[in-house]
């Protein structure tokens, strides 16, 4: 049993095998037979999305130079995007903040981040 799941299952998983099949054998005594036997679960990494280096282009520029304040509206826009893990998937979400009012818009995709689509954003 241990074998058949590449070594990722532990004492409590293997020990619900038998017991489906009405074999009386606990928790404990499997512990210490995996632990006699040297067998160690070995759980893998959950996948977490890679962040891309930076290309070719060099550094990204500050083009607000820090500075989130507007004397007018809609003369400077400030956005980010970031991942969010759900129990589906990842869930990607994108921010826009107009820096005149601090007013934000939002959209967000499941999957996978879709850089030719133009979302229509929710205003908030």
């Amino acid at each position: 049993m241990f074998a058949d799941s590449d070594g990722t299952c532990g004492h409590r998983r293997i020990a619900a095998q038998p017991a489906r099949r009405g074999v009386a054998a606990g928790t404990e005594l499997i512990r210490l037979l995996m632990r006699d036997l040297g067998l160690v679960a070995c759980q893998p990494r959950p996948w977490r999305p890679v962040t891309t280096g930076q290309g070719p282009a060099g550094p990204i520029p500050d083009l607000v130079a820090r500075d989130f304040s507007a004397d007018v509206p809609g003369a400077k826009m400030v956005g980010d995007i970031t991942y969010i893990p759900t129990w589906e998937g990842w869930l990607f979400l994108a921010t826009v903040i107009e820096a005149y009012s601090g007013r934000g818009q939002t959209d967000s995709s499941q999957g996978r981040v879709n850089t030719k689509r133009r979302p229509a954003f929710r205003e908030n």
